[in-house]
C-alpha cells in the first residue's frame, strides 16, 4: 500500500463520515474497465441527449430487439439507469436476467446506478454508492491480498496452520471474514471481506507482526488490491518490479 493508496482510503472514510451521508457498497464483481467506460458515457451525455431520458421507458422493449444494435443497447440502460423511476429500475433489473449475456456487465453497473437514484430521491439525503473491481458484502469490501514468505520459502502444514489462525484471530477482532486462503512457491494468496472503514495497514501490520513472532517467516512488503485478482505472474513481475526499485 502507497500512499495514493492511504489518501484515497482516507477520504472516502472523511465522506462516510459526514452525518448526512449513506452508503452502499457494490457487491458484484465488475471489470474495474466495465465501470469506467459506463460512467464515462453518462458523464459524455449533452444536454440534447439528456432529453431522451423521458422516452427511455417507451423504448424498453428494444432491449429485447435482434435489430437494436449492442450500443443501441447500452445507450438506452445509460438513459434508463439515469432515471429516477422504479420501471426504469424494475426494467433494467429484469435485463441482467434475461438479457444478452455479453452486455450483462454493463446492464449491472446499470442497476447501480439506477439503485444509486432512487435511494437518493426516497432517503433525500447523499447516497453513496462504492464501488470496486472485487466488489463486497454490506459494509465489507473485497480484497486480495498477497504475502511473500522470507527466501520464498516453502512453509509446512504447521506454520500454514499458524498463519491461517493468525489471520482469523486479527480478522474477528475487525469483523472481517477470510473467504480464500492458499499457498503456493513461497506465496501466500487469499481474498477478505473487510469493513470499509478498517485501517488496512494497521491491520496487516499487526497481522506479520504476530506471525513473525513464530519466527522470521513473512516480509514486510504485501500486495492488497481490490480491483482485481492478480495471477501469479502478474505477481511476480510486481515482485521483480519492487525488487529492481
Amino acid at each position: 500500500m502507497g500512499n495514493k493508496d492511504n489518501a484515497g482510503l482516507k477520504k472516502i472514510a472523511d465522506l462516510l463520515n459526514q452525518p448526512d451521508s449513506t452508503y452502499s457498497i457494490f457487491e458484484d464483481q465488475i471489470d474495474i474497465n466495465v465501470q469506467k467506460e459506463f460512467y464515462e458515457y453518462l458523464e459524455s451525455l449533452t444536454p440534447s441527449i439528456k432529453q431522451e431520458e423521458n422516452n427511455s421507458l417507451d423504448e424498453i422493449d428494444l432491449l429485447y430487439s435482434k435489430d437494436s444494435s449492442e450500443e443501441e443497447k447500452k445507450k438506452i440502460l445509460v438513459l434508463l439507469a439515469n432515471l429516477n423511476e422504479v420501471k426504469a429500475y424494475r426494467a433494467i433489473e429484469r435485463y441482467t436476467k434475461e438479457g444478452d449475456k455479453n452486455l450483462r456487465k454493463w446492464s449491472v453497473v446499470a442497476l447501480q446506478q439506477s439503485r444509486m437514484m432512487l435511494e437518493s430521491s426516497l432517503l433525500d439525503e447523499k447516497s453513496v454508492f462504492i464501488s470496486t473491481g472485487l466488489g463486497g458484502k454490506g459494509n465489507k469490501l473485497r480484497y486480495f491480498c498477497v504475502f511473500f514468505t522470507h527466501n520464498q520459502e516453502e512453509l509446512q502444514t504447521d506454520k500454514q496452520n499458524t498463519l491461517r489462525k493468525e489471520i482469523e484471530f486479527a480478522f474477528n477482532k475487525e469483523k472481517a471474514e477470510l473467504e480464500t486462503l492458499e499457498f503456493t512457491k513461497g506465496i501466500v494468496i487469499f481474498k477478505a471481506l473487510i469493513p470499509i472503514k478498517t485501517d488496512l495497514k494497521e491491520l496487516f501490520d499487526t497481522i506479520i507482526t504476530e506471525i513473525n513472532n513464530y519466527g522470521k517467516l513473512l516480509k514486510d512488503n504485501i500486495i492488497i488490491t481490490n480491483v482485481k485478482s492478480l495471477t501469479i505472474s502478474e505477481i511476480n513481475k510486481i515482485l521483480n518490479t519492487e525488487s529492481e526499485e
